[in-house]
């Protein structure tokens, strides 16, 4: 069941994320982010309760990983997950409406962490399955360059973020059939 934790989280996060965009006619997908479902006061408290339950189970998920292949004691590894769910926590407590530029920065800092505990994952994990490893470091790459290349032509905007998240369930999915030995 831990295996499935990262795809169920996405996964959760998503199906809310879109209830919650369904529910508020206000919110542009070319205009605001998903961070921007927190200023709303309609899905103000349940946009916040979503992320805690988001990395809540993140959390589950990666401790399994990270204890299924003894990645405790590899400090890029562990420092890039500290940094990347610290600061993904702290987006939901450092709202968008009061501190915008903190917010939008700690977020990214989020995102960069992310695709560096992934990249980093891919090298490690190279040594026990070359294509979990090659999927690990195209998808991070995937995640890093192509957000930053819509970004820069498009602005930061939702149709991104769902970029970088469509990255991050194919991501769960090759782990989650990696760790139950389907992908090898």
């Amino acid at each position: 069941m831990l295996n499935f934790t990262g795809l169920f989280s996405i996964l959760f996060l998503v199906s809310i994320v879109c209830y919650l965009v369904k529910i508020t006619p206000e919110f542009d997908f070319g205009r605001h982010t998903v961070s921007h479902l927190g200023t709303f006061p309609k899905t103000k408290n349940s946009y916040l309760f979503t992320l805690l339950i988001y990395t809540f189970l993140r959390l589950i998920f990666f401790s399994t990983l990270f204890t299924r292949f003894l990645l405790w004691d590899n400090l890029i590894i562990v420092t890039a997950f500290i940094v990347a769910f610290g600061s993904f926590l702290a987006t939901a407590f450092i709202t968008l409406s009061r501190h915008q530029k903190v917010h939008s920065s700690v977020a990214l800092i989020s995102a960069i962490a992310t695709c560096i505990l992934i990249f980093s994952l891919g090298i490690v994990l190279l040594g026990i399955s070359f294509t979990i490893g090659v999927v690990n470091i195209i998808l991070a790459n995937s995640m890093l360059w192509g957000s930053w290349i819509l970004a820069r032509k498009k602005g930061l905007n939702a149709y991104i973020q769902l970029f970088y998240i469509t990255n991050v369930i194919l991501w769960d999915s090759c782990m989650a059939l990696f760790l139950l030995g389907i992908l090898r």
